[in-house]
């Protein structure tokens, strides 16, 4: 996902243009309140994506994240710090787009025949979340997204593609503790700690076990357990 260092460094230009010498990176508006249900934030993700609706992909993703997710895909700390405030949006529709991509021709085909499937709630300490099955057109998985209750449901970036985030997370711990970075961008990534207890809290293989400890140690936290 390449395509969003570009994105992001478009954006910081845009804000910076706009905002003046006052304008911080990780200002923005007030998060969206999410939806309801587990289901109905993994249907309006869907319903989006069809709909190239980006404020609606940035409601139901936990935004928090996206931070991180700048920082993994290459992105400076700059814009790593604009993908927490003002850039969100823009960032949340991108990764959203990509994955669309990678399951083919699926809007195509018609969102009204995504299936949901099998839905379960867990508590961790201090937050709810749940998984929601999902089978998507022309696409044989039955893909688990992760959602977090945080005024709201969101879908949880780290927990549901685990493969792509947890791993990376101690070489995105270093780059954000660089001298000069804010301490806001390490932050955000160390409050991802709580996703790491829903992964485990949900099962995890011994790859993936063994990458969330690692992460943990880079974050300076200890388990949940």
């Amino acid at each position: 996902m390449r395509r969003l260092v570009v994105v992001l460094a478009s954006a910081v230009i845009v804000g910076a243009c706009s905002g003046g010498a006052e304008t911080s990176t990780t200002q923005g508006p007030s998060e969206a309140a999410g939806s309801e249900s587990p289901e109905l934030a993994v249907s309006a993700i869907v319903s989006a994506l069809g709909q190239d609706d980006a404020e609606t992909l940035d409601a139901n993703t936990l935004t928090e994240q996206l931070g991180l997710l700048a920082l993994i895909e290459g992105a400076s700390t700059t814009d790593a710090l604009a993908a927490l405030g003002f850039a969100s949006e823009q960032v949340a529709a991108t990764f959203w787009g990509t994955f669309a991509e990678d399951l083919g021709d699926f809007v195509d085909a018609g969102v009204e025949d995504i299936r949901i499937g099998d839905i379960s709630t867990l508590d961790v300490p201090g937050a709810r979340y749940a998984t929601v099955e999902v089978v998507f057109p022309l696409d044989p998985a039955t893909r688990v997204f992760v959602l977090a209750e945080r005024g709201g449901w969101r879908v949880d970036l780290v927990a549901t593609f685990p493969g792509a985030f947890v791993s990376n997370i101690p070489l995105a711990v270093e780059r954000a503790s660089s001298p000069g970075v804010d301490p806001e961008l390490l932050e955000s990534i160390r409050r991802q700690a709580i996703s790491l207890d829903a992964l485990e809290a949900i099962g995890v293989d011994e790859r993936t076990a063994q990458a969330i400890a690692e992460a943990r140690d880079s974050m300076g936290i200890a388990g949940s357990g």
